[in-house]
């Protein structure tokens, strides 16, 4: 009986986060859903064996949220501000641009979404019996709407001048309260007539965070983040009346719903656990982004908190308070969470995700801790000249060095990030050396094979380091900085050129030594190109070209290319001895970075496109543009060719580094001849779905894998985490051939 009931929640679990596939493609249950499922459920272990011709998923350092995430909810067109249970727990509410009404054991909407003509829903809030939900608007309107028919249940709206950030029902329904930044009221549902409004002084930088009645309803709790506000709702004259605050901690404050057993404290680097009956404390590591929401849990067994970033849910199991409470961390690489809340009996989590979807997760004990891997955001990539390493300068104060065949760590070097994080890197010619340029204006050389640095700190720049490049003789490293100079260094040595100290009118963006080797070329940020002699540092020539956020000079560095600021994204490409225009295109965003290709026909552009379009590979002979899809980061910082051409790197802010096979990207074939991994490497990612070229749904996957599918040899990540999905090409079947996939058989090894 156990194994049936432990099958039957397997099952629940697998029909719920595989919800948007199922519903949506009845094939997909076989091609997507059974391959995505946890290693763990009875549902993948007996039913993966009886299918053939499918994808094959493996996990590295990340799997299924440690098997919590119960349900994905998809329906909202823009992101999801509010999320509340109602008290039985079977009903989710949802808040966007509109008012959508789940149920939590199907997943399905119960009613038509509700439109909301008083701009975006901020917060929503279930009465007692189940039958209301009240939702307040971006435009201070609080509505009160029947659940079974999605009616208006009062005879007007009620009205703030400001957002409504809480509300709360009175323990019989007959009142509720809301509170908008300066202003808490008080209706009567019966009437919709107001009962009480009160002003109050508070800043906007003290917005509300939670408001409660108490349990016989004659008590109002407001909590801010400067502390609370004790409001008495059977004052005479039924006019609400400020109690004296019980609490004035500077610091945001809240009590557990029920016994007051924790009270809770966040400060800048850490996240204060209190045992008020015995007074002990826990110390929980603080994370470096705004925090959202702090929710306890109804049974205190856990506590989550949600960050102003893409960095998902922190929750930790509070059985352990006395040691090192377990953390987990949730929903990663799915949109900024704007708000949480559990379910009355605790056992549930639902989060909403600035993506638009609502996820709901297991936040019952007795899961397994999983260990985070976390990797900071790239701020640079190189490519060996063999193209076997790649390697990378992070937010976290290290540079990375990743072997291509493995996709693993070969070497981790680390800067004092107290000081120092490196924003540029470079491999010398010989393959022997990388170079790395940093914020605090130093260079830094280190030995390919071992690791060892090279010297001591190279320290003459007075800014930030902005680019750093070796002679093709590996002699020499030039380096270009925000202090609007080009410094030449002695690799050997350490020493620099002092006597060529050249300078620039911006900060530099760009430098490239010219094949003679006796001339060094530079761009700054106005749009200056510079040459000069390198014997003895003399400006030969100079080119007067537009301001720029992006320059590259081609490997043969006698083209440049410039990227336009601000509004002006075009991007162009000029003869570096006459400054002709030969070439342009019309960006639809700001270029971060750009590179050449070998042959100097293609340019990858690296950008910022909340539309996915991070990283575009353009044919300025041809004039046309391919977007390379897979970051699930809206922002890539660094790209880079291979030496021979054969792919593309590319580092995100959010820490992933993608690798594309160029050749197939830049000349794909025909469906019918695309092996089936490469068809899928090329494809659209969308909600949820890998998408072929006319819209055809290829690959249901998961949106916690979005950011790290890896389909070899055609798209690869580097790094701890990555999905890989592998294809037996001789046997896959999809679109009319779907159903070979069923064999219902498992085949039995002799």
């Amino acid at each position: 009986m156990q194994e049936v009931a432990r099958f039957l929640r397997d099952a629940n679990s697998f029909v719920a986060s595989s919800y948007a596939a199922i519903t949506l493609s009845a094939p997909h249950i076989y091609l997507s859903a059974v391959p995505f499922a946890s290693k763990d459920s009875l549902v993948y272990q007996d039913f993966a064996p009886l299918c053939t011709g499918v994808v094959s998923v493996e996990t590295f350092g990340t799997d299924h949220h440690a098997s919590r995430l119960d349900m994905t909810l998809i329906g909202h067109e823009y992101r999801v501000n509010s999320v509340a249970y109602s008290p039985s727990g079977n009903l989710l509410a949802s808040g966007s641009k509109d008012v959508r009404i789940w149920d939590t054991r199907t997943g399905e909407e119960v009613i038509s979404p509700i439109r909301s003509r008083d701009g975006e829903i901020y917060s929503l809030v279930f009465a007692p019996d189940d039958q209301r939900v009240a939702s307040g608007s971006q435009n201070g309107v609080v509505s009160v709407w029947n659940v079974a028919t999605g009616q208006l249940d009062l005879r007007r709206p009620l009205a703030h001048s400001k957002t409504v950030n809480v509300m709360a029902f009175s323990p019989d329904g007959k009142l509720i309260a809301s509170d908008s930044t300066g202003t808490i009221g008080l209706w009567d549902l019966e009437t919709g007539q107001t009962v009480s409004a009160q002003s109050d002084s508070r800043p906007e930088s003290w917005p509300p965070v939670s408001l409660s009645f108490s349990p016989d309803g004659k008590i109002l709790t407001l909590r801010t983040c400067n502390g609370e506000q004790l409001w008495h709702t059977c004052a005479p004259g039924c006019a609400l009346q400020l109690l004296p605050c019980r609490d004035k901690c500077p610091l945001f404050h809240s009590c557990s719903p029920r016994s007051f057993k924790f009270s809770l404290a966040w400060g800048e680097r850490c996240i204060l656990l209190s045992d008020t009956r015995t007074g002990r404390v826990a110390s929980l590591p603080f994370p470096e982004d705004d925090v959202t929401s702090v929710q306890l849990s109804a049974d205190e067994t856990c506590i989550v908190v949600s960050q102003d970033s893409n960095a998902g849910l922190l929750l930790w199991d509070l059985r352990c308070i006395d040691a090192d409470p377990p953390l987990t961390i949730l929903g990663e690489n799915m949109g900024i969470v704007r708000d949480i809340s559990f379910s009355s009996d605790g056992r549930y989590l639902v989060s909403g995700s600035s993506d638009g979807t609502i996820r709901i997760w297991d936040a019952s004990p007795g899961h397994d801790a999983v260990q985070h891997v976390q990797e900071s955001g790239v701020t640079a990539v190189a490519v060996s000249p063999d193209n076997t390493f790649i390697t990378c300068s992070r937010g976290d104060g290290s540079v990375q060095v990743y072997d291509v065949e493995n996709c693993g760590v070969k070497l981790r070097l680390l800067i004092d990030r107290e000081t120092s994080w490196p924003e540029c890197v470079a491999i010398s010619p010989d393959g022997q050396k990388i170079a790395s340029g940093s914020n605090d204006g130093t260079i830094r050389m280190w030995c390919v094979h071992t690791g060892a640095p090279i010297g001591e700190p190279l320290t003459n720049h007075q800014n930030s380091v902005i680019v750093v490049t070796f002679s093709q003789d590996a002699q020499w490293l030039a380096s270009g900085s925000a202090d609007k100079t080009v410094l030449i260094w002695d690799v050997a040595s350490g020493n620099s050129m002092v006597s060529v100290r050249m300078l620039c009118e911006d900060t530099v963006e760009a430098v490239a030594f010219l094949p003679s080797g006796q001339v060094l070329a530079a761009g700054d940020s106005k749009g200056n190109i510079y040459f000069w002699n390198l014997v003895d540092g003399q400006l030969v020539h100079q080119l007067q070209l537009e301001s720029s956020s992006a320059l590259a000079f081609s490997p043969s560095a006698s083209r440049l290319l410039a990227s336009g600021w601000g509004n002006n994204n075009s991007i162009y490409i000029f003869d570096v001895n006459t400054g002709e225009e030969l070439n342009s295109w019309k960006a639809e965003t700001e270029i971060n970075s750009a590179a050449w290709s070998p042959c100097e026909r293609y340019i990858v552009l690296a950008s910022y496109d909340s539309e996915g379009q991070t990283v575009r590979l353009w044919d300025h002979e041809h004039k046309a543009v391919t977007g390379l899809h897979g970051h699930n980061s809206d922002y890539v910082e660094s790209v880079a060719f291979a030496p021979d051409g054969r792919f593309i790197a590319s580092g995100a802010i959010d820490g992933v580094i993608r690798v594309w096979d160029a050749e197939g990207t830049r000349s794909p074939t025909s469906l019918t001849e695309q092996k089936p991994a490469a068809r899928l490497a090329n494809a659209e990612l969308g909600k949820e779905w890998l998408l072929g070229p006319s819209g055809e749904l290829l690959l249901w996957v998961p949106a916690y894998y979005h950011g790290y599918l890896h389909f070899p040899p055609y798209a690869m990540v580097l790094g701890q985490r990555r999905v890989v999905v592998t294809v037996g090409d001789p046997e896959f079947h999809w679109d009319d051939e779907w159903h070979a996939c069923w064999r219902g058989v498992a085949l039995v090894d002799e």
